[in-house]
């Protein structure tokens, strides 16, 4: 939403916003405070998100280092970074663009998409039952994209 306003600005000398543009700013501001919450709480629980899938998950690592296993919580908190900042800015491409194609390579490289996958799968049933249902819907919806990616990539 940032990059679309300053775009708005430009284009805009001298004009109005169509009906499109001015839905679309309307819809972020009626959502604004929910995405700044959403974020705030994802940035507070990112750790103990990360706890509890990898806690929950220990059972599946037989065939990991604990070398690869801190690579998984660090891709982890990439993606929880990534998924606060597109939700804050409204902007999907944040996500997909910067951040799914790389980590489904390196997934792949490793042969850890199947797992990855089921660690994501893991991670929607905490946030599910851990945030408000807006909240959690805001973040499921790139939690599924994940899931999706890296069930392709196995």
């Amino acid at each position: 939403m940032i990059k679309s306003l300053d775009r708005l600005t430009v284009r805009l000398d001298g004009n109005y916003l169509s009906d499109n543009e001015l839905e679309s700013l309307k819809s972020y501001c009626i959502e604004y405070n929910l995405r700044v919450e959403t974020y705030t709480l994802l940035r507070q629980q990112t750790d103990s998100l990360k706890e509890e899938v990898f806690s929950m998950m220990r059972p599946h690592y037989d065939q990991l280092t604990e070398k690869r296993i801190k690579c998984c919580e660090y891709d982890m908190d990439c993606v929880l970074r990534y998924i606060a900042l597109a939700i804050l800015f409204d902007n999907e491409s944040i996500f997909y663009d910067q951040l799914i194609t790389w980590l489904q390579t390196i997934l792949r490289a490793y042969n850890v998409s199947q797992l990855s996958t089921l660690e994501y799968s893991r991670l929607k049933m905490i946030v599910t039952n851990r945030f408000t249902h807006p909240q959690a819907v805001l973040i499921n919806n790139y939690l599924d994209f994940c899931i999706q990616a890296f069930s392709q990539s196995a």
